[in-house]
């Protein structure tokens, strides 16, 4: 196959969008992540320091192939470079040839995080696409480790205006459904036993990031975990769209969950690449929730009910009896998260079942030595921008 890979070129934005929703909607019915605003590099654009690599056959970009760079932890809370990969996307007509050319794009990308300092390569994919091409992540030397689901809890705010309006209606009979789904999370809510009453959640104020940062920075060793500064928090929290609430006990913060605005389509709302009509909607995710252990049975269910009764979290306006969308992404050894995603109405279905992809750069990294892995769900999923950023 003549193929060339290059770097991302601006004038070629319109056709790798097409190609991302071409390649992650195909014969897949369910949910998945949409671009909003409908550009393709802004995921990077939000990110700082990244890798874009696209396959041309001809003229025309058939797969693609980026890393984000982050720090993370590698051992004995040593802070390092990591490279984390998305949007291993290639377009359907050409998947008997995936394997010759995702090895030309990850050899590409392997060369490039190692310039950047890098000292290991991981993401994340549906177990269904891995058992299409079981191979081909073992011969590049990756580990495969199992246990990364997603675990979605369906809103009842189909009126929704944050950050925009529905640009598309559902059916009638999807709006009883949605309803039918609220209303078991109205009960799941009356039925979670009550908070104590010297415990109160509330949205983080600028003075308290010190200290969220310092209970993150301290959880139990995790492969991967980034570390955090109050000014990097700060930074973060004003020029994205990022939010956070705490869990206080007696002034004392004893849970924390930083989240960000993600955009979806599928199903009801209509697939992008394949149907002219579609709508984006909007859920919340976090990308780091800790509890003090003592905390772990109740506190969390109630951040994620508190959550999700946030109809739109720049004006902090909550919802009357509705919900907004919500899932979380974690590995799911870390019982007290996948307990509270149970307790709030979250599945787990087979569709969503995942696994990381690791490959060490210059040393091996013993995988028996980590309780558990660090799912970056802010990379995976862009983040949504303010709601006065976005143009469609």
């Amino acid at each position: 196959m003549n193929l060339k890979i290059i770097d991302y070129k601006k004038e070629r934005d319109k056709e790798l969008l097409d190609l991302f929703y071409k390649s992650v909607f195909y014969k897949r019915k369910e949910f998945e992540y949409a671009r909003i605003p409908n550009k393709w590099i802004t995921r990077y654009e939000l990110q700082g320091e990244s890798i874009q690599k696209i396959a041309i056959k001809g003229n025309k970009a058939i797969a693609s192939l980026g890393g984000i760079i982050f720090t993370g932890n590698i051992g004995s809370g040593k802070q390092e470079k990591i490279c984390y990969f998305v949007d291993n996307c290639i377009l359907p007509e050409y998947h008997a040839e995936f394997n010759e050319i995702f090895g030309l794009l990850f050899d590409e990308l392997e060369k490039d995080a190692k310039k950047k300092g890098a000292k290991a390569i991981y993401g994340w994919d549906y177990e269904t696409n891995l058992e299409k091409n079981p191979l081909f992540f073992k011969e590049k030397k990756f580990k495969t480790i199992k246990g990364f689901c997603w675990y979605p809890a369906g809103g009842g705010d189909l009126n929704w205006t944050y950050p925009i309006r529905p640009t598309k209606k559902i059916s009638l009979i999807w709006k009883i459904l949605m309803k039918a789904m609220e209303l078991n999370q109205a009960i799941k809510k009356r039925m979670l036993k009550s908070l104590p009453a010297n415990i109160i959640i509330e949205k983080i104020k600028p003075k308290d990031l010190k200290a969220v940062c310092e209970i993150i920075n301290k959880k139990s060793p995790m492969l991967f975990a980034p570390k955090y500064s109050e000014h990097s928090m700060k930074e973060m929290f004003k020029n994205k769209n990022f939010h956070g609430i705490i869990a206080r006990e007696n002034e004392k913060i004893c849970c924390i969950l930083l989240y960000f605005v993600g955009a979806w389509a599928g199903w009801m709302f209509g697939k992008p690449g394949y149907e002219k009509k579609w709508t984006p909607f909007f859920v919340y995710t976090p990308f780091e929730f800790e509890v003090q252990k003592r905390f772990e049975e109740i506190v969390p269910a109630h951040m994620i009910f508190e959550l999700m009764k946030i109809r739109d979290p720049e004006k902090n306006i909550k919802h009357d009896k509705s919900f907004t969308f919500f899932v979380d992404a974690f590995d799911e050894r870390i019982k007290w998260r996948e307990n509270a995603a149970f307790t709030t109405g979250c599945e787990k279905v087979k569709y969503d079942f995942g696994a990381m992809l690791i490959k060490p750069l210059y040393e091996d990294i013993n995988l028996e030595n980590y309780k558990t892995i660090f799912f970056p769900t802010l990379f995976t999923i862009a983040p949504v921008p303010k709601a006065a950023e976005i143009k469609i």
